[in-house]
């Protein structure tokens, strides 16, 4: 009896797991239709032709609007923002909480704060993390962090990879995120200088 109860418990649990996945999924899609939307309203009624976007894992886009010089970080919620080139003071690329690159307006150049970045430094940041030789090196967040000029919105945060579980360092998952974050941030401070 005590087993059945268990055993009744258990797949309770995983049928609100499974619920709350699908939940999760569904307002994603949401909230990413909603962002989509709104990217193509700013660009119709601010009139950009010359642009390039990106939709991120969270539901943003981030915005280069190359026809007046500004960036846009548009919402998953619908909401956009807006800043000038000059508005934007810093690009950040985090990697479970650990700076793996960065550019200011005080120091133009992007720098690898850790090793080469493209030589996989950031493996550096998780190896010593991990401190073990045979451990599997994962990776739980990887996300941007612009900067701005602006009391009104200081920063926005964009986030390239959310995983509870931890993505392999050499997996697909956690390289086209890193590789996302690098481009987006050394196009970003290519336009501090």
């Amino acid at each position: 009896m005590i087993i059945t109860l268990f055993l009744w418990g258990l797949g309770l649990t995983a049928i609100a797991a499974v619920i709350v996945t699908i939940i999760k999924e569904i307002d994603g899609s949401i909230g990413r239709g909603k962002a989509k939307k709104t990217l193509e309203n700013v660009l119709v009624e601010h009139k950009i032709v010359d642009y390039y976007w990106e939709q991120f894992e969270d539901g943003q886009i981030l915005l280069h609007d190359r026809t007046y010089g500004s960036f846009y970080v548009i919402g998953s919620n619908g909401g956009a923002i807006g800043m000038w080139y000059t508005n934007i003071l810093n690009v950040e690329l985090v990697i479970d909480d650990s700076v793996a690159y960065q550019s200011s307006l005080t120091s133009a150049t992007g720098r690898a704060i850790v090793g080469d970045v493209l030589a996989g430094g950031v493996g550096a940041i998780i190896g010593g993390v991990t401190g073990k030789k045979n451990s599997r090196k994962v990776v739980h967040r990887v996300e941007m962090i612009l900067s701005f000029n602006s009391s009104d919105y200081p920063y926005s945060k964009i986030t390239l990879l959310d995983s509870q579980q931890g993505e392999e360092i050499s997996g697909y998952a956690y390289e086209t995120a890193y590789a996302k974050g690098l481009q987006w941030s050394r196009r970003v401070s290519a336009l501090l200088k």
